[in-house]
């Protein structure tokens, strides 16, 4: 048995980077071997179409579009072969973190936070 992940079909994929494309404002195309293999990848490993997008939701908060003037740091961090690589477990982990509270609600502790021991 081969270390490829098996292929995903266009549908998924298509939906991932329309997904990327329409939150980030990027231009990837949906065609893409090298994407097509990432998507794969991460489906095989048991992430889930909708752990792809909240990723994709929260690098468009984190990285911010540049003014005029300044370097625009979205153009290398917004890529697929960053945000589904080999990184996406720890992209995901943060992601999740900061979908829990709504950006204009100070985050409270729940009691399960507070028996756990969480900050």
């Amino acid at each position: 048995m081969g270390t490829e992940p098996p292929p995903v079909s266009e549908p998924f994929v298509r939906e991932v980077i329309t997904h990327l494309n329409e939150e980030c404002g990027t231009g990837f195309p949906t065609f893409s071997k090298a994407v097509r293999k990432l998507v794969a990848q991460l489906l095989v490993d048991g992430y889930t179409i909708e752990d792809i997008k909240t990723v994709n939701r929260w690098a468009d908060r984190n990285w911010p579009r540049a003014a005029p003037g300044e370097k625009d740091w979205r153009a290398t961090m917004l890529v697929p072969s960053r945000l589904y690589g080999e990184k996406f477990g720890e992209h995901l982990g943060v992601a999740r973190g900061t979908e829990r509270v709504e950006p204009d609600e100070p985050w409270r502790p729940s009691a399960d936070d507070l028996l756990s021991g969480a900050p």
